[in-house]
């Protein structure tokens, strides 16, 4: 009889930690989400601009999508690195005023000791994979870029991109997000003082080890699309948002392809139907001749026709 009320007694209380855990796990995930929302913002541009030359301008048209490059491919090679000063300001402060033998202080040291060997650059399991795009339309600096807009040269696709229902399958297990790019750092750097100090007010006193580990996932996770979101001052005139998909290293749904640029092929719809336009600008040294051009791949390719986006209009930049 006495054993027997000893084990429902020990059920007991491993069915209320089980439970406390289950609540402090949707506190800081609220936490997290919430964070994120201040980040993404609760709108997204009607349309975003990809400015490119004819043979990605084709490319993405016939093929009906984008290509998404590995994070560790960015032009910027410091880009990778950008948050790790903030980061470690961001620490030296909250520890000034926790206790190092505190559950939170034992979680903000869990996570110093291994950040930055596990930062965005080195996230073990995950590799994130952009699309970037432009929320400027037939703008001189990308039109300008040699990179973008080939000297005037180019083509820019208005996609009304962030609006699209994607893949179902490709949603529910990498979960793309939109993500608009910050040039300022202080910006940046308040909201991974923002996010750590509510993780570590939910741990309040619990210091096992579930709570170590939630802690510690979640400020990497907020550490991640920190750096994800910023960008260095120098690439301001860019204006860029960020289509993001973190892919498992050991998965096989999506096919990495491998090279110089190591890049996954990200349907804009699902069953790679046509894209939507919200317009087409052509570069102005491409002229009229530019504009037939395009005109005549939209028209080849359906668009306008029964069952099929309509026709964007097609301009001609005059910058």
């Amino acid at each position: 009889m006495v054993r027997r009320k000893k084990r429902r007694d020990k059920r007991k209380v491993r069915q209320l930690a089980n439970k406390s855990r289950q609540l402090l796990d949707r506190q800081i995930d609220d936490v997290v989400g919430a964070q994120l929302l201040k980040l993404t913002g609760t709108s997204s541009p009607s349309a975003v601009y990809h400015y490119t030359g004819w043979d990605g301008f084709e490319g993405i048209l016939r093929e009906r999508c984008f290509r998404m490059t590995d994070f560790h491919c960015v032009d910027d090679e410091l880009e990778l690195r950008h948050t790790d000063d903030l980061m470690r300001g961001v620490i030296y402060r909250l520890a000034q005023n926790l206790s190092l033998a505190s559950p939170a202080g034992r979680a903000l040291s869990n996570f110093r000791r291994q950040y930055p060997a596990k930062s965005i650059a080195n996230l073990n399991g995950y590799t994130p994979f952009l699309a970037c795009f432009c929320v400027a339309e037939d703008d001189t600096f990308m039109w300008s870029s040699a990179s973008y807009g080939r000297a005037g040269e180019g083509y820019c696709l208005g996609i009304k991109l962030l609006a699209e229902p994607r893949d179902e399958e490709i949603d529910r297990r990498f979960a793309p997000a939109t993500l608009p790019v910050s040039y300022d750092a202080k910006t940046i750097e308040q909201w991974i003082d923002h996010g750590f100090r509510q993780v570590l007010t939910r741990i309040g006193r619990d210091g096992s080890s579930a709570s170590m580990f939630m802690a510690n996932n979640a400020m990497f996770r907020l550490a991640a699309f920190a750096s994800l979101a910023l960008k260095g001052d120098r690439f301001r005139d860019e204006k860029e948002w960020r289509l993001v998909m973190w892919v498992p290293n050991n998965q096989s749904i999506v096919q990495v392809v491998e090279g110089p640029r190591r890049y996954i092929v990200m349907p804009l719809r699902k069953a790679r139907q046509p894209i939507v336009l919200d317009s087409v600008h052509v570069g102005a040294k491409l002229g009229v001749a530019g504009v037939r051009r395009a005109e005549q791949l939209l028209g080849e390719l359906g668009y306008g026709s029964e069952g099929m986006p309509s026709m964007p209009p097609v301009l001609l930049s005059n910058r």
